[in-house]
């Protein structure tokens, strides 16, 4: 069982098309911090959660989708290391025409777009692997999300009217709600749309402040569903990978506030495997990856120990305790990279390729180890994406990681089961 499982939001194609995560940095943004999040589960013992409507409408995900070998996605689920939340019981080419015909617009364009035929088939190959293999897949929450939705925006914007949580006046933001309020269908489709099309007179940045409060309340709706979910089967506990927001604060775990302490420690660096110095024709090099964690028992033990090093260093800060965990991280490195190293190594692949590999810096929290930033050694020599990850994984808070992208937080927060659970009280449920 993994340490701990969590869901990825910042991938959501409304927050790229709308510029409210790292992943839009970039006009067309690229696997690679996807990529990464991958990585860091594999070394921290983490499971990911995917929504299934982001294989085929967010670019990061939909390139994993179509280039499997090239990527880590079908690696992580059909090894049951990462699940798709499927609405349509694992028959993932149908997902996009079911999206369409129930009117969200992302998805009609997707349908009629060039390549569509491709990612269809790539869909329904993935969906067939997973089902084959009996993992990788994980059922929908039981709730209506729509009404479930509704009760979020609705307490969250009660929760946020008069505070000045959001960059727009109060009149403005009430009258936004109020027509999202009288529309047939309440979802965040329908909010997006009504923000675009008000006659509120909204500059720039209202609309982008009125597009991250549904983005919040769609994300924290997620997270009250899901630890809902894994609160009452007893499973892994549950982080979200989203935005942080008094708005909805009412739905948090209560974390530690250790923002003092974090200021205050060094983070704890590990080296990864050069993957993309694997020869190209080579389809397996996720899969070894994967296997090396899954297979080898001295490589489990050494991240068990590094994680506790790692647990011992958050609640005792100290030289020693760092040196400790460093020292862990360092063995724990090295033994990845021999061990992946070895099938490959001829004479034109050296051991040193992979022992440069990337660096990764953690920093322990309340909620668990803290991406502070990737670096690509070769890269760096490049220059080109060393200061992009720089920018974007630079600065650590309390809850989970922040990502620094025009100012814009995202962390991995902890969800209150008995908060969830009286938050979703009354909201219909499926059998």
């Amino acid at each position: 069982m993994p340490r701990q499982t969590y869901y990825i939001g910042l991938i959501d194609d409304y927050g790229i098309r709308n510029r409210l995560t790292p992943y839009a940095v970039a006009e067309e943004p690229q696997p690679d911090l996807l990529r990464r999040e991958f990585l860091r589960s594999l070394y921290l013992d983490e499971e990911l959660l995917i929504n299934d409507g982001y294989l085929a409408n967010s670019y990061p995900a939909r390139v994993m989708v179509t280039h499997p070998n090239d990527w880590p996605l079908r690696s992580f689920a059909t090894k049951g290391l990462a699940r798709i939340l499927t609405r349509t019981g694992g028959d993932l080419g149908t997902l996009v025409d079911a999206m369409a015909t129930d009117g969200i617009e992302s998805f009609r364009g997707l349908r009629v777009g060039a390549g569509y035929a491709g990612l269809k088939e790539s869909l329904q190959s993935l969906g067939e692997d997973l089902r084959a293999q009996g993992q990788g897949l994980c059922s929908w929450p039981k709730y209506d999300t729509d009404a479930a939705f509704q009760r979020t925006i609705e307490v969250g914007f009660k929760e946020a009217i008069g505070r000045g949580l959001y960059v727009i006046a109060d009149e403005k933001f009430r009258a936004v709600f109020d027509a999202f309020m009288s529309c047939n269908r309440k979802r965040r489709n329908e909010w997006e749309s009504v923000v675009k099309a008000s006659d509120q007179e909204l500059n720039d940045i209202e609309v982008h402040e009125l597009l991250r409060f549904g983005n919040e309340a769609y994300h924290y709706n997620w997270g009250a569903m899901l630890t809902a979910a894994s609160h009452a089967s007893n499973g892994t506990p549950l982080r979200v990978l989203t935005s942080a927001t008094e708005a909805f604060q009412f739905l948090r775990e209560k974390a530690i506030n250790s923002e003092p302490l974090l200021r205050e420690i060094d983070p704890v660096v590990l080296h990864l495997p050069d993957i993309e110095s694997v020869p190209q024709d080579n389809s397996g090099r996720w899969d070894r990856l994967v296997d090396i964690f899954l297979t080898d028992p001295h490589i489990r033990r050494l991240r068990t120990e590094f994680l506790a090093a790692m647990d011992a260093y958050f609640l005792a800060p100290s030289p020693s305790t760092q040196k400790n965990a460093q020292a862990l991280a360092g063995a724990y490195s090295l033994a990845v990279k021999v061990a992946y190293a070895k099938p490959v190594i001829d004479k034109t692949f050296t051991l040193s390729m992979f022992v440069l590999g990337m660096a990764t810096s953690f920093v322990p929290g309340a909620q668990g180890f803290l991406l502070n930033a990737i670096i690509s050694v070769a890269s760096m020599k490049q220059g080109s994406e060393y200061p992009h990850l720089v920018s974007v994984l630079r600065k650590i808070v309390p809850a989970g990681v922040r990502m620094a992208v025009e100012e814009k937080p995202a962390h991995m927060l902890a969800f209150d089961a008995e908060a969830v659970t009286g938050h979703l009280a009354g909201v219909k449920r499926f059998a």
